[in-house]
């Protein structure tokens, strides 16, 4: 089974630009992913990555310089490449998401971040899985406790109702787990 592992950023209310995105990946690679991840984040000393963080110096990379951090984001990307199929993801700049998208009937109801996730479940879905020839389900890992999840929860229930799609007998699987928490059953599940 492939898995796709998304995460969001920029779904607080003073951030221009709303993201969703991640990797599509087997079990047998993501499991392969986290233990070099983890290596890596223990060899330069850090609890929790924070791309923002990194990119800007804060957090537990405020005493990091330029070539620290470029070396770090080599291995970092050779540890992506070698680990993950494919990258997922969607932005969107939140005032064109006002002027366009939320005035439209029925579209307010959903959200930034959730128009973002839905774009990965299309990427992961229809353009890579159906593009490679795979046939087999995808499980849709998300972040629980995001402003978004609760976002994309809402319109997964619109979906849900208007494509008589049952929770139960679809063979795509969502969850939304914490993000130190590494088992799917952490989360709520619900099959797509």
């Amino acid at each position: 089974m492939l898995t796709a592992y998304v995460d969001d950023s920029g779904t607080g209310a003073n951030d221009a630009i709303a993201v969703a995105a991640g990797y599509v990946a087997t079990q047998h690679m993501g499991d392969r992913f986290q233990t070099r991840w983890q290596v890596l984040l223990r060899k330069y000393e850090i609890r929790q990555m924070h791309r923002s963080d990194l990119e800007t110096f804060h957090g537990e990379f405020k005493t990091w310089d330029p070539a620290k951090r470029t070396d770090f984001l080599k291995k970092a990307h050779a540890i992506i490449r070698n680990c993950t199929y494919s990258g997922i993801g969607l932005a969107l700049v939140k005032s064109d998401y006002e002027k366009v998208i939320a005035n439209h009937p029925g579209q307010a109801n959903f959200g930034v971040y959730a128009w973002c996730a839905q774009g990965c479940l299309a990427a992961a879905i229809h353009l890579w899985q159906h593009q490679n020839g795979l046939n087999e389900p995808v499980r849709f890992v998300f972040e629980a406790g995001t402003t978004g999840s609760g976002q994309f929860d809402a319109i997964l229930q619109i979906i849900y109702r208007e494509q008589g799609v049952s929770r139960h007998t679809s063979p795509r699987r969502l969850v939304f787990r914490g993000q130190t928490n590494a088992s799917a059953s952490g989360g709520g599940c619900c099959r797509l």
